[in-house]
C-alpha cells in the first residue's frame, strides 16, 4: 500500500485538499479518484464532504465506492474532514492569483435577505481585492450594509426584476456600485433562487438597468449553471452587443476551452466569466484559466479599478 487517496464525490473543494496534503508530505503525492482499486491500494484515506454526511452517503453509494471505502476503514488512517472555512477558501483564491471574487449568498437569495453577512465581511477582509456579492440584496440598507463592509460591487437579481425602480435608486444612491444580475432560463428571466420565471425580456431590462446607471450586466443561463455543460457564449455575445456597460457571463463553465469560447466574442462587450464548479472539481485550473483570458485582454471589456 502507498500514497493518498483522496474520494471524489463531487463535494468539497479536493485541489485544496490535495494543495494541502502535497505541501505537507511532498514525497507521497495524492490522488483524487473514483476508482476502487485506487482507494483499494492507498495507505491514507481521504474523505471529504463530511458536512453534509447524508448527501456524501447517498453519493457514496451511487458511485459504487461503499465497499471500498468500507475496507479503508479497517485498519488504514481514514480522515473525514468538512470544508467551512470561506474566508480561507477566498484567501486561497487571491493567493492562486484571482483578482475579483463572485460571492452568493444562496440561502439569501431563497429568504430574500442577507444570511451570511458576517461570513461576507470575512471574505472580503481575507480576499484583499474586488469582490461582489449577490443573493438576497432586496433593500437598499442591505446593499448599504454590504457596501459599508467592504462589499466593491453589489448584485440585484429578484427585486431589480420584479421591480426595476429599485436599481434606478440604488445607482443613484450608490453609482458605480451596482450591478444587475439577470438569469435565464429559455429566453425567460427567473427570480426567487430561480424558483420563478418572470415575463420581463431579458434585453428590455438590461438596456433600462444601463441606462440607470448599473456598472454592469452578470447574464447567467440557469440551464447550465453548475452544470459544467459549456458557457452560453452566443447568448451572451448577443446580449452584450445591445449594451454600452460590460457583460459578465455566468452558468455551464466546464473547463478552459469556456474561456476560449468567450474571449473570441469578447469584442461584443463582453467583460470576463464567473467559474464555480468547474474550479472546485478541477476542470478548470484557475492558473490555466487565468493565462487562457490573459491571452484576450486586448478585447476583454475594460474592467472598473
Amino acid at each position: 500500500m502507498s500514497g493518498i487517496a483522496i474520494v471524489d464525490l463531487g463535494t468539497g473543494n479536493l485541489r485544496s485538499v490535495a494543495r494541502a496534503l502535497a505541501h505537507e508530505a511532498p514525497g507521497d503525492p495524492p490522488a483524487i479518484t473514483r476508482d476502487p482499486a485506487v482507494i483499494g491500494r492507498a495507505a491514507r484515506v481521504v474523505l471529504p464532504g463530511q458536512g453534509a454526511i447524508g448527501t456524501w452517503m447517498a453519493a457514496l453509494a451511487d458511485a459504487g465506492l461503499r465497499r471500498a471505502v468500507d475496507a479503508a476503514l479497517a485498519g488504514r488512517p481514514v480522515l473525514g474532514i468538512c470544508l467551512d472555512d470561506p474566508p480561507a477558501v477566498a484567501r486561497q483564491w487571491r493567493e492562486a492569483g484571482a483578482e475579483r471574487l463572485h460571492v452568493v449568498d444562496l440561502d439569501g437569495a431563497v429568504s430574500g435577505a442577507p444570511v451570511h453577512a458576517e461570513t461576507v465581511a470575512g471574505i472580503v477582509a481575507a480576499f484583499g481585492a474586488p469582490v461582489q456579492v449577490g443573493g438576497g440584496i432586496r433593500s437598499v440598507e442591505a446593499a448599504a450594509a454590504y457596501l459599508s463592509a467592504g462589499v466593491r460591487y453589489v448584485i440585484i437579481g429578484t427585486r431589480a426584476v420584479n421591480e426595476p425602480t429599485f436599481v434606478t435608486e440604488l445607482c443613484a444612491e450608490f453609482p458605480g456600485r451596482i450591478i444587475a444580475g439577470l438569469d435565464v432560463r429559455d429566453g425567460r428571466l427567473a427570480v426567487e433562487g430561480w424558483s420563478k420565471l418572470s415575463a420581463h425580456s431579458p434585453l428590455d431590462l438590461a438596456q433600462r438597468f444601463e441606462q440607470d446607471g448599473a456598472e454592469a450586466v452578470v447574464f447567467t443561463d440557469v440551464s447550465r449553471d453548475g452544470m459544467l455543460s459549456g458557457v452560453n457564449a452566443e447568448a451572451t455575445a448577443a446580449l452584450a452587443a445591445e449594451l454600452a456597460i460590460p457583460v459578465i457571463a455566468a452558468g455551464g463553465v466546464g473547463g478552459v476551452e469556456d474561456i476560449h469560447r468567450l474571449g473570441r466574442v469578447a469584442d461584443s462587450g463582453i467583460l470576463g466569466v464567473i467559474a464555480g464548479r468547474a474550479l472546485y472539481d478541477g476542470s478548470l485550473d484557475i492558473g490555466e484559466g487565468l493565462a487562457a483570458a490573459a491571452a484576450y485582454a486586448d478585447v476583454f471589456a475594460v474592467p472598473a479599478p
